[in-house]
């Protein structure tokens, strides 16, 4: 339907053909003007990114998130270039291949992005499309549309609440992922950055109630996480109604926004169909109406991309599903729904480094845990005996302490019988691919020690050597 409601030349609405143009070395506090340029009344926004051009070749884009982003990362515009903060590569489309205004959509929210750059078949550049006027010209010719039908008169609408003006959503934009970078970057852990992001969204943006929705480790269902955000104790009882819930692929509204990996705006939850609005009865019980949910995704996208006209696929996923709700019935609002597809877009980065930061403690923690309950040490050497990494629990004593052991060979560690042992049976391991287990005995203070050593294969010419003291073992089977 969407098509038919444009001419042929409907691109010509949406391109903005004059996007301001720098070289790549050029000072960031240069651009800074340009970005807080004030619009003039009454006409289309124009884009608020620059594009990065040496020598006739498109090399990147850059927008205020992108300076802002360092900013919250603690680095010093003073002295850095444009070429230090743009995003590469460009997602590009040729002017010819705009036959319709899905396709823009489409790539707009494929690879999260909020600026689409149009080019000519010379790869030139023609002018950008901004998603927010894009999404502000689809809804005014929908509009139209919908007057002129015969359906329009008799359906009810949803009362709408005061909206703000693309202009008035765009200044809040800036200052709100400003405000939601800080708070990720120096929240200690994922649950503290999505409570922080939840408050800050609903905040400014007027919902009262906000939720998270995770995908299980398996990735076959969604979970309620323990984030939320609630304005009002009344709106409690919806969030008991959501902790226990799980969501299939296509259930419900986290359920079909995870699925189509698009946002999704409910007029009025409580006059919903429970097949569709899962939670209808908490709804109504509550006094939420209007319900949105918006996918985080992953930025996984491939890096072999060029500065050509796109329609390939990335490897975004959903990382998690975020919901609001607020306490009156909405209409759609096109500006506000750029504003959190564009918040959403900055998300997936920051959220996706949480998890793995979290990841890599429980990694961490796990393999601590290993080791102090293994009474060995493991070293990892090199085909020609030279430590190059080294752990054993505490109380198990080695010749030198492990961080010492790195870089020396077995003949300087060990003693010389037990480190031609140990060479034999690294070579042995190398030129086979099967594990090698040996017992080996020397003196250790004055008394004997018997360990069990086995060496397997790791890498290219490296081998893992696990050593265990069965000294008491062979003690009590003598």
């Amino acid at each position: 339907m969407v098509s038919s409601l444009f001419a042929d030349n409907w691109a010509e609405s949406v391109i903005v053909d004059c996007p301001h143009v720098v070289p790549s070395q050029q000072p960031v506090s240069e651009v800074l003007d340009w970005f807080n340029r004030p619009a003039s009344a009454g006409a289309i926004a124009p884009p608020r990114c620059v594009l990065v051009i040496d020598d006739s070749e498109l090399r990147g884009i850059v927008t205020a998130t992108d300076i802002l982003r360092s900013l919250a990362a603690g680095r010093s515009l003073d002295g850095m270039a444009i070429a230090e903060v743009m995003t590469t590569p460009v997602i590009c489309i040729q002017r010819d291949q705009l036959t319709e205004p899905a396709i823009a959509l489409n790539l707009l929210q494929q690879h999260g992005i909020h600026y689409l750059v149009v080019v000519d078949a010379n790869a030139s550049v023609v002018g950008v499309i901004s998603s927010d006027h894009l999404n502000q010209t689809l809804w005014q010719r929908l509009q139209q549309f919908t007057s002129l039908s015969p359906a329009a008169s008799s359906a009810p609408a949803a009362p709408a609440a005061p909206a703000l003006t693309s202009q008035q959503w765009q200044q809040k934009e800036l200052p709100l992922l400003y405000r939601i970078t800080q708070d990720i970057s120096q929240a200690p852990d994922l649950n503290t950055a999505l409570v922080a992001t939840l408050r800050h969204i609903c905040e400014d943006t007027g919902w009262v109630y906000g939720e998270v929705w995770m995908p299980s480790p398996e990735g076959n269902s969604l979970h309620c996480d323990t984030a939320n955000y609630c304005a009002e104790p009344q709106f409690l009882a919806f969030r008991q109604a959501s902790r226990n819930l799980q969501f299939l692929p296509n259930q419900g509204l986290p359920g079909r926004v995870w699925t189509t990996q698009q946002a999704e705006w409910l007029q009025d939850t409580s006059q919903e169909d429970v097949e569709h609005f899962l939670r209808v009865r908490a709804a109504q019980q509550c006094g939420l109406k209007a319900g949105f949910g918006v996918p985080i995704l992953s930025h996984q996208q491939s890096h072999q991309q060029t500065n050509q006209p796109a329609h390939q696929q990335t490897n975004q996923q959903v990382v998690a599903v975020l919901d609001f709700f607020s306490a009156d019935a909405r209409q759609p609002d096109p500006a506000l729904l750029t504003l959190m597809n564009s918040v959403a877009a900055q998300l997936g980065q920051m959220i996706e480094r949480k998890l793995w930061e979290e990841a890599l403690i429980r990694s961490e923690a796990t393999h601590r845990a290993l080791i102090s309950a293994l009474p060995d040490l493991v070293v990892r050497m090199s085909g020609d005996g030279i430590y190059l990494d080294a752990a054993s629990n505490p109380s198990f004593h080695t010749y030198c302490g492990d961080r010492d052991l790195i870089g020396k060979r077995a003949h300087e560690a060990l003693p010389a019988d037990v480190a031609d042992l140990r060479i034999e049976h690294i070579q042995q391991a190398l030129a086979t691919g099967t594990v090698q287990v040996y017992e080996q005995q020397f003196l250790d203070e004055g008394d004997l020690r018997i360990e069990e050593v086995r060496i397997v294969v790791c890498g290219d010419n490296e081998v893992l050597v696990i050593a265990r003291d069965i000294t008491e073992r062979k003690q009590t089977e003598a």
